[in-house]
C-alpha cells in the first residue's frame, strides 16, 4: 500500500492531523490570494485615478490655453492656479 497516496489512513490521529494542518493551510492561502487580489485592485484604482487626474488637468489647461505638453502634474496644476489666480486679479 503506498504511504503517500492521500487515501490512505492507517492511523487515524495522523489522517485528522495532516486533515486538519491542511485546513489551516489552505485557508491560510486562500485569505493571501484573497489579500493580494484586494491589493492588485486598488493599485489599479490608484493608477486609473491618476491617469483621470491628468486628463482633466489638460482640460482644464486647454479651456485656459495652457500649453501642458512638456509639464509634469505639478508644474502643470501651478501654471493653472497661476492663470486662474491671474484671471481673478484682472
Amino acid at each position: 500500500m503506498d504511504l503517500h497516496n492521500s487515501d490512505y489512513c492507517g492511523d487515524i490521529f495522523w489522517c485528522q492531523e495532516n486533515s486538519w494542518i491542511g485546513q489551516i493551510i489552505w485557508k491560510s492561502k486562500a485569505e493571501y490570494e484573497k489579500a493580494r487580489i484586494e491589493a492588485k485592485k486598488e493599485l489599479e484604482q490608484i493608477k486609473r485615478e491618476d491617469k483621470i487626474g491628468r486628463e482633466k488637468l489638460e482640460e482644464i489647461a486647454e479651456s485656459l490655453g495652457i500649453d501642458y505638453t512638456n509639464k509634469d502634474d505639478v508644474e502643470l496644476r501651478k501654471a493653472i492656479d497661476g492663470a486662474i489666480n491671474k484671471e481673478k486679479g484682472s
